[in-house]
């Protein structure tokens, strides 16, 4: 077992132990809390002890690679202190790998973390707040860090990426199958479940004026029907000109920024339930996939 593993297995001895004192009050009211404060900690320490399983796998897969690929390995860690006194929890993905300085900074800007998760959703570190990273040197590994915005079992973590490098943890989840959907003139592809990219009509325009940014846009909205009812689900701008985040809140404060690249900026503007129709049809698929729709974005290079 290596460090990480021990002191999570550790831990979680410590947990169980504690979890398991016997309640010594007379008051019923007084033993009712012991008993949820005792089943918290519980939850903690079975949490800890699936990390250093989870820990143990993924340094076995590392070690059966070949010299010179790029090491990668996915732990998940828990926040302690938080969870006692915030009653919430905070996952990690990790990826680390020994890169000389150079190419790290070559590598910076076009790789990325994406963690898959069974139920379809991605965490990508292109759209992720909570990211970490620690440039290194030619002795020491650096490493790209993203925080999960949800509590994560390792049951729940399909495979991790960074760039080509993708480690496999739970082989046996089937995955829905995505259709990607390409705009030419958006210079982009969005991948959607099956289900829902039959519903969706890509119209696009192309070099058209942009009233906010007053520069000139082409854009694909992604609009879809179902029985008879339509909605445009989102729209992609690839605006002339490269904006800063900051920039593209202040010039439109409905669109969301992607990315800048080659002279354009691109951002996304998400569509909003307008009748009781268009909740009735479409409600579930936003707030399931399109919500996540941004980790399935890439831009055509």
């Amino acid at each position: 077992m290596n460090g990480d593993s021990i002191a999570c297995q550790n831990l979680s001895l410590e947990y169980k132990a504690l979890a398991s004192r016997p309640l010594s009050s007379k008051d019923p009211t007084i033993n009712e809390r012991q008993y949820r404060i005792a089943k918290e900690i519980m939850d903690i320490a079975n949490y800890l002890s699936k990390s250093a399983s989870l820990i143990e796998s993924c340094e076995h897969k590392q070690s059966a690679w070949k010299p010179g690929k790029v090491n990668l390995i996915k732990y998940t860690n828990l926040n302690l202190v938080s969870q006692l006194t915030k009653q919430s929890r905070y996952s990690y993905g990790s990826v680390r790998y020994t890169k000389s300085f150079k190419e790290w900074n070559k590598l910076e800007k076009t790789q990325r973390v994406v963690v898959q998760f069974a139920d379809g959703t991605r965490e990508d570190s292109r759209f992720c707040d909570d990211v970490n990273e620690e440039w290194g040197d030619e002795k020491t590994s650096s490493y790209r860090r993203i925080g999960f915005r949800k509590v994560i079992e390792p049951k729940d973590i399909v495979s991790v990426t960074f760039g080509d490098q993708t480690v496999v943890l739970n082989p046996n989840v089937k995955m829905e199958q995505r259709t990607k959907l390409r705009s030419k003139a958006a210079n982009c592809t969005v991948a959607l479940p099956q289900n829902v990219a039959k519903l969706i009509t890509v119209k696009e325009k192309k070099n058209v004026k942009n009233a906010d940014f007053k520069k000139k846009e082409s854009y694909a909205m992604f609009m879809a029907k179902k029985n008879g009812v339509k909605m445009p689900f989102f729209t992609i701008h690839k605006i002339k000109g490269e904006y800063s985040p900051e920039q593209v809140e202040k010039k439109n404060d409905t669109m969301t920024y992607i990315d800048s690249r080659d002279g354009d900026t691109y951002t996304i503007e998400y569509g909003e339930i307008m009748d009781e129709k268009q909740a009735k049809e479409f409600k579930d698929i936003l707030n399931t996939y399109i919500s996540n729709v941004l980790p399935y974005f890439e831009i055509i290079r």
